[in-house]
């Protein structure tokens, strides 16, 4: 029945090779012709092995008989173009594996290629041609009298700049010291002839941006400042951008290296350019970012990032993306791009960049780290300019983080700074310490807390204690209505010390620099949206107006 023989025609020949009777074939016939196997090995046997062996022999001819067909038989043209433009050929060319693996096999070993075909004499590969990770046969280059020298790297000249024009495109970067990072752009699923256009226009546009050829990289202070992408020529790192448009059709690969970067300072400055390019044009490209040359693009799946650390996860998430959680990633970058160049110098900023990166994961952290990088670049800093810098940004990545994120430590201490900027509760300038001089004491006084002291006891010290401390400062008397606000400010800070940490010392303790760090960051939003700043002429309370660099 598979074959497509009607069971009469299956015992007719069956019959006519074991030579069965007419009433034997009469009983079998109602039978599927698989129960006629059997025959075939009774009639053999009967001639003892030479009888087995010529029906094996006669078994395997049948078969190559009927399965043989042409050696002459190719592909169709259609196929061979769809192939083509599958791997950006630019032409469709028939070619014979078989020669070239015969080519290969007899060629001698020290010609050998693992890039092509070997029918041309190979060079060495310099380095500054070749990236490093290509895939190439090493072979040991031994020396008269034993001795042998460094393996070289040997390619055929033609095979060598077939890679550079393919899978670079341009001159790679003068440094191989580490392996790149390869960004892999794809034309969106169904995209028209006019599409394609377009973006080999665009992408001859951006690597136009070095006349010279070779790698070009981005402008790190109008990035990360202005989100502007603008490139300038760099011999040592960068992206290497295809400078030979007709050879793009559906994807091109352009690698990236940082130069002494960590590899996770790397990842976040290719998947920021990457996210960049993809989004550029209002359709977006479909990416890739990985290590790896070769890669399989998939429809389904507009972005893929391979090897994501778990440090970074927070903040990039699972590595694939949809269009609108590219779009998500692309603003969470920018966010901190611009908390970075706020508070660090252009040199340094791949190094903040890093620690706000890995701080993502918990919002006090950021507060902490913006405020340690504040204080390494200047010894005094203007905290208010600061807070001015990095509100926008700061407040969009965290909404983007934790979008319903509104903890009982977040209220409290913003309830706290809200009290402490409205009730003038701080030293006697607009110093770091001076503003948190009301929660240091605070804190001191968890720290240095005896067994035998309650909380009512060390929060009713606390009041006083700065009820007093004001009192020594400020030029005029502090009365009844300054200690109501001291005391309804340590009644927040106590509610937070026992429903957020226990009231177990340790706890709060080992959260100190981040609570106070968010804690001036607060002081100043809520300061700032004070509906008018108080003055010595308007307040019972002598406010200084002046402030410090």
């Amino acid at each position: 029945r598979e074959a497509g023989i009607n069971p009469k025609e299956v015992w007719d020949k069956i019959a006519d090779r074991v030579g069965i009777s007419q009433q034997q074939r009469a009983a079998l016939e109602p039978f599927n012709g698989q129960y006629g196997r059997p025959l075939f090995a009774a009639t053999a046997a009967q001639k003892g092995l030479e009888g087995i062996l010529e029906a094996l022999r006669e078994s395997f001819q049948l078969r190559k008989e009927s399965t043989h067909k042409p050696e002459t038989s190719e592909a169709s043209e259609e196929i061979i173009a769809a192939v083509a433009k599958t791997l950006s050929l630019p032409i469709a060319i028939q070619w014979n594996g078989i020669d070239e693996l015969n080519a290969y096999i007899e060629a001698n070993p020290r010609k050998r290629c693992s890039l092509g075909s070997t029918f041309s004499e190979t060079d060495d590969l310099v380095s500054g041609n070749m990236p490093p990770g290509t895939k190439v046969q090493v072979f040991s280059n031994r020396l008269p009298g034993g001795s042998s020298a460094e393996p070289k790297r040997q390619a055929d000249s033609m095979a060598a700049l077939a890679y550079q024009l393919m899978a670079i495109g341009a001159n790679f970067p003068a440094i191989n010291k580490k392996d790149p990072i390869y960004l892999h752009l794809a034309l969106p699923k169904g995209s028209s002839p006019e599409l394609l256009r377009i973006w080999r226009e665009h992408l001859k546009q951006l690597a136009a941006t070095n006349a010279e050829g070779g790698t070009v990289t981005v402008d790190d202070f109008k990035l990360y400042k202005d989100n502007i992408l603008e490139f300038k020529p760099n011999k040592v790192v960068g992206i290497a951008f295809p400078k030979r448009p007709e050879f793009i059709h559906a994807t091109v690969t352009e690698p990236l290296v940082w130069g002494d970067a960590n590899a996770s300072v790397a990842l976040l400055k290719s998947l920021r350019l990457a996210l960049e390019l993809s989004l550029s044009l209002k359709f977006g490209f479909p990416f890739t970012l990985s290590g790896n040359l070769e890669v399989e693009i998939s429809s389904d799946i507009y972005g893929r990032v391979e090897g994501i650390p778990a440090a970074l996860q927070t903040l990039l998430g699972s590595g694939q993306y949809s269009r609108q959680e590219a779009e998500e990633i692309l603003k969470r970058l920018r966010c901190i791009g611009q908390l970075a160049i706020a508070v660090a110098s252009i040199q340094k900023a791949d190094d903040c960049l890093y620690d706000l990166a890995r701080a993502a994961a918990q919002p006090l952290d950021l507060y902490y780290v913006l405020l340690r990088w504040t204080l390494r670049e200047q010894d005094e800093p203007n905290l208010s300019i600061i807070w001015s810098r990095i509100r926008e940004p700061l407040n969009s990545l965290l909404e983007s983080l934790m979008p319903n994120e509104n903890t009982l430590l977040t209220q409290y201490l913003k309830e706290a700074a809200q009290i402490a900027a409205a009730a003038n509760l701080k030293g006697s300038s607009f110093k770091r310490t001076s503003l948190a001089e009301p929660f240091t004491d605070f804190t001191a006084a968890v720290r240095s807390q005896k067994p035998y002291m309650d909380l009512e006891f060390m929060f009713a010290s606390l009041v006083q204690q700065y009820h007093t401390r004001l009192d020594r400062i400020r030029d005029h008397v502090v009365g009844a209505t300054k200690r109501e606000q001291i005391k309804q400010y340590y009644e927040v800070l106590r509610k937070m010390y026992e429903e957020v940490y226990q009231a177990r010392p340790e706890k709060l303790l080992s959260d100190k620099d981040k609570l106070e760090a968010a804690y001036l960051f607060f002081w100043q939003e809520a300061y700032q949206q004070l509906p008018k700043r108080k003055s010595e002429d308007n307040s019972d309370d002598s406010v200084e107006t002046t402030t410090s660099v």
